[in-house]
């Protein structure tokens, strides 16, 4: 099948020749206004210091649509010469096109589970953040490291650490995927092909 990343990324403004960050965060029912903010900093920064650009991917519609529109304001908020370029995806991706958006993606910073499988499918390094004992489940099987908690996120330095780890490894974490595919890759298929399913059945409710 044709790849339909670079009619995406023409679309979305994105440069082919720069790294992204992707991201999929959810709200959570303990979230406040700090968290948000510090995440937001931090993953500008650290954006801004490896020249990367950031894709905002809403995972569950309704829902995570308005959480990553904050997101968005509180990048767009920084000063010019600090804020990375933003791209947040509105239109609703089939999952076909998101399995081949986050393979494109240099690292997945996610909180949905479906994220993280469907970055596994597709090697993708990833930095998982904990809201559920299922994330921290599927990471441990899959050797993506984890933000333990949501209240982690209002500690900028641990986050920025966590960042910088993920990054820096992330060549090792997709090396380690692709050699120990087959282990796991029955694991992550069925998975990946649940999520999807899940997915699509969405999509047709919302039809």
């Amino acid at each position: 099948p044709t790849d339909p990343t670079p009619a995406l990324w023409d679309a979305w403004g994105l440069l082919p020749d720069k790294p992204v960050i992707a991201v999929s965060l959810r709200p959570w029912q303990t979230w406040y206004e700090r968290q948000l903010k510090s995440f937001s900093a931090v993953l500008a920064q650290c954006a801004q210091a490896w020249n990367a650009q950031v894709l905002l991917l809403p995972f569950h519609r309704p829902g995570d649509e308005w959480f990553l529109a904050e997101v968005a304001q509180c990048l767009a908020a920084r000063p010019a010469e600090q804020r990375p370029a933003i791209v947040t995806v509105q239109e609703e991706l089939s999952p076909g096109d998101m399995l081949a958006v986050l393979r494109r993606a240099d690292l997945l910073v996610g909180m949905r589970l479906h994220a993280l499988i469907m970055a596994a499918a597709v090697q993708t390094p990833a930095l998982g953040i904990v809201y559920d004992p299922k994330i921290a489940a599927f990471a441990q099987q899959v050797d993506y490291p984890t933000l333990p908690s949501v209240e982690a996120l209002g500690d900028s330095q641990a986050l920025e650490a966590a960042f910088r780890d993920a990054w820096e490894n992330r060549h090792r974490q997709r090396t380690q995927l692709l050699s120990r595919a087959t282990v796991w890759r029955d694991m992550v298929q069925q998975n990946a092909q649940l999520a999807i399913s899940l997915a699509e059945k969405h999509r047709d409710k919302r039809r």
